[in-house]
């Protein structure tokens, strides 16, 4: 009764009482949010976390430096000034990486670290398919091909073009600088790709005599369009021609391989990782995605010029250029092979509907690569499709605002 009559009696005392416990309990709730946010994150992306505790504590120690510095100049209230205006300044910092977390440099290394694993892993599983299909063929191994198969082995053909014809396209159009790691990659694949191109190889046929030679990704293209996919089949050629080229460029898949397989695990040692957690990253970059969007969709480059003399990176896709548009099941192979790149030209826009992707403000354009469902969905109904980079976001210049 006592409880009925306060409630119901003084409802404006209740009210204010009330108010301070509802405010806490919304401060309790907004700081277990922020918790399990970190730990996500810490979770997800250990590295990162360990570099922004270090600059944190970094700009920690430079403040307390800086003040005591400071107020033997300036005094204790000058001082005061100033680290109040350098913290103003801190957090505005702090607000555009959570407002905007796509324009720091470190968002964007460690989603290129996150694309330099998956593309290393995907990479290396094809080309070790090619690899030991080629030391069979070349009776440098009598091993049984297990998990070797004829569409395996073209794929890593196709990964060996890939990356030629996607470093080439860095350099040429992108004006991009390869790492002495890319520059490596890129020679290794250059001569592979030669060596492909003219090799050939001979089946015994059914009497036991020896076939006539056949172009090697001719007779690789039949066994991947083969409805048996008979492992016998791949043991049964033999590598023809000059065998110290073929050797050779079997240790250049080789040496693909092992630089592949150091990419996509850990380095030993807190400071190794952090060196090439910072460094563009050998497969997986931004430069390589967005080829890759030329290279699959027949993307084309553009520069939005804005306010300020900045402008932003953008990329069209006409919705005929997709390669086998309307068919779902190829373009969901993010293995597929990719067409060879050629000379960029003007952006040619098609008469018809054109959407404007606007990106999440943690994404980049040059991801949409591994959306093929999404590209699929809008290309094969004959919709063109805008992708750009906010400013500030991977290419683009100048400073993201919500304006």
């Amino acid at each position: 009764f006592k409880d009925f009559s306060y409630r119901h009696c003084c409802p404006v005392a209740h009210s204010a009482m009330a108010r301070p416990r509802i405010l806490f309990m919304g401060v309790l709730r907004c700081c277990s949010r922020v918790c399990k946010v970190i730990r996500g994150f810490c979770k997800d992306s250990p590295w990162v976390s360990l570099i922004v505790l270090a600059i944190v504590l970094l700009i920690v120690l430079v403040i307390t430096i800086f003040s005591a510095l400071t107020r033997r100049i300036i005094g204790t209230r000058g001082t005061v000034i100033l680290d109040l205006t350098l913290f103003w300044l801190f957090a505005c910092l702090v607000a555009r990486v959570l407002m905007f977390p796509g324009s720091c440099k470190l968002f964007q290394r460690n989603t290129e670290a996150t694309y330099r694993t998956e593309i290393s892993r995907q990479y290396s599983h094809f080309l070790r398919q090619l690899w030991t299909f080629l030391r069979h063929a070349a009776k440098q191994s009598d091993a049984v091909l297990r998990g070797v198969t004829a569409e395996g082995i073209f794929r890593g053909i196709a990964v060996i073009e890939t990356l030629t014809a996607s470093f080439q396209m860095q350099q040429q159009q992108h004006e991009v600088r390869l790492s002495k790691e890319q520059e490596l990659v890129h020679a290794a694949a250059q001569e592979v790709e030669r060596w492909l191109a003219g090799a050939s190889v001979r089946e015994a046929g059914a009497s036991g005599t020896a076939a006539v030679p056949l172009p090697l990704l001719e007779w690789l293209r039949q066994q991947a369009t083969s409805m048996s996919q008979n492992p016998i089949g791949l043991m049964s050629v033999e590598l023809t021609g000059d065998r110290e080229d073929a050797v050779r460029s079997i240790h250049k898949v080789e040496e693909l391989l092992a630089i592949l397989d150091e990419l996509k695990n850990q380095k030993k040692g807190v400071l190794s990782n952090l060196v090439r957690f910072f460094q563009v990253p050998t497969v997986g970059s931004l430069n390589q995605l967005r080829t890759e969007l030329q290279m699959r969709y027949g993307g084309q480059r553009i520069w939005v010029p804005t306010r300020g003399s900045h402008r932003l990176d953008a990329m069209y896709i006409p919705c005929d250029s997709a390669p086998g548009a309307g068919d779902e099941e190829a373009l969901h192979e993010e293995a597929q092979p990719l067409k060879s790149g050629a000379a960029e030209r003007a952006p040619c826009y098609l008469p018809g509907p054109t959407l404007i992707w606007c990106n999440p403000n943690a994404a980049y354009y040059e991801t949409m690569v591994f959306q093929a469902g999404w590209l699929s969905f809008w290309l094969s109904r004959g919709i063109s499709l805008f992708f750009f980079n906010y400013a500030g976001y991977g290419r683009s210049t100048g400073k993201p605002s919500p304006s």
